[in-house]
């Protein structure tokens, strides 16, 4: 009975996997990245073109002039970056909307767990559980995949193991946070063996927000001084410390190219406008 269960639930998750996993960020558009690129490019374009032709009209007997037509070629390229945008975007929402997402590596999983399903249905276990381990070490971020596992060491009564594998999974369900908790009491509630233990075998490139504030709390909790001096601790540290950066240094690192453009601008016209003024 059980095995019959296990295999439906694998087989249904195989079979129908969600549009976006949310272990695996995709690249999926959002809003605010169709949005953004107004602001980049379209508002300085914009401004550049502007102040091109000001500079065009009041430069237009002298050298100077020639800095308001780059000016103008320079809004131009915006334009373009504009139009190359949100034409891919277009045709990807509306004709292709696998073209933003990680492909191969879907295909890959899809071919393995077609083999996992049939294993399972053969009574196959053990291969299976290998083939999943190994998916897993491919594609160690994939909490999608750590889910499948989680789900199969449940069904084998096997909570603390399946609570290691779910751990940092972004929207655990209520059986799983119980195995999370098997997890947690299984290390004697000990933040940084929990911490050490969670992260085996994860790369860190591809976890959600939600699961680096997991380990951010982990690493929080984390008081003992060896422990602290352990390269675990300080990994991990660095690790967030890139990742979840200071609110200023979030800022100055997602907007920098913004900040550093508008900064020319103003220069640019500042002395133009000064020249303007003292002829």
């Amino acid at each position: 009975m059980r095995a019959a269960i296990l295999v439906q639930m694998m087989s249904e998750i195989a079979s129908h996997p969600p549009r976006i996993d949310l272990s695996r960020p995709t690249k999926v558009p959002r809003q605010r990245d169709l949005v953004a690129p107004l602001l980049t490019h379209g508002v300085t374009g914009a401004a550049w073109a502007f102040a091109g032709l000001w500079v065009l009209q009041a430069f237009n007997t002298s050298i100077l002039g020639f800095i308001g037509a780059l000016m103008l070629l320079w809004a131009g390229f915006k334009a373009l970056i504009l139009l190359v945008i949100y034409g891919a975007a277009l045709y990807a929402l509306t004709l292709r909307q696998d073209m933003f997402r990680f492909v191969a590596e879907r295909r890959h999983i899809a071919r393995i767990n077609t083999r996992i399903t049939r294993d399972l249905e053969a009574g196959k276990v053990e291969r299976a559980m290998d083939r999943l381990h190994g998916l897993i070490s491919c594609y160690p971020d994939n909490m999608g995949l750590r889910r499948r596992l989680g789900i199969y060491l449940m069904e084998g009564g096997r909570h603390a193991e399946a609570g290691r594998f779910l751990i940092l999974h972004p929207a655990p369900t209520e059986e799983e946070r119980g195995a999370i908790r098997a997890f947690y009491r299984a290390n004697g509630d000990d933040p940084f063996q929990i911490l050490r233990r969670s992260i085996k075998g994860v790369s860190g490139a591809g976890l959600s927000k939600t699961s680096q504030r997991v380990l951010l709390q982990l690493y929080a909790q984390v008081h003992r001084e060896a422990d602290q001096r352990s390269w675990v601790y300080r990994a991990v540290g660095a690790y967030l410390h890139h990742v979840m950066p200071a609110p200023r240094v979030a800022f100055w690192r997602e907007h920098k190219d913004l900040i550093v453009e508008v900064a020319i601008f103003a220069g640019v016209v500042a002395v133009l406008f000064a020249i303007d003024r003292g002829l």
